[in-house]
């Protein structure tokens, strides 16, 4: 379990995990923000550590899942979890339309090529 999490003892399992899931959120919507701030402003020089950080947060939240024990924990926390679940949306289709982008591209790019060596310097027919 990530060192960032509070430690749940007998007597307060209900309110630790309420924390643990608040820390986990909190990590969540900031690495979503930070990515689609940079997705917005074409800055993504590279993506791996957005994805290393939602890997990390990923396995944290199966960790928490399966410590959770009692579901009414969730019940206070409905519309910060509604929250995010929109801030996860946007993030989809933030990198939905990136990815598409970077297929644009890539698709001119193999076309200019093919065209540069569609000139008939390599064709099969001697004139």
């Amino acid at each position: 379990m990530s060192p960032f999490l509070v430690r749940i003892t007998a007597d307060d399992r209900g309110e630790a995990h309420r924390q643990n899931l608040m820390v986990l959120l909190d990590r969540l919507e900031d690495v979503l923000n930070q990515e689609m701030k940079a997705l917005r402003g074409s800055s993504l020089a590279a993506h791996q550590p957005f994805t290393d950080r939602k890997n990390q947060l990923l396995r944290d939240f199966i960790t928490f899942q399966k410590g959770l024990v009692d579901p009414v924990v969730l019940k206070p926390l409905t519309q910060r979890l509604a929250r995010v679940s929109i801030l996860l949306r946007r993030n989809q289709q933030h990198l939905g339309a990136h990815v598409e982008a970077l297929r644009d591209i890539s698709q001119l790019i193999a076309q200019t090529i093919l065209a540069e060596d569609s000139d008939g310097t390599y064709s099969a027919r001697r004139g």
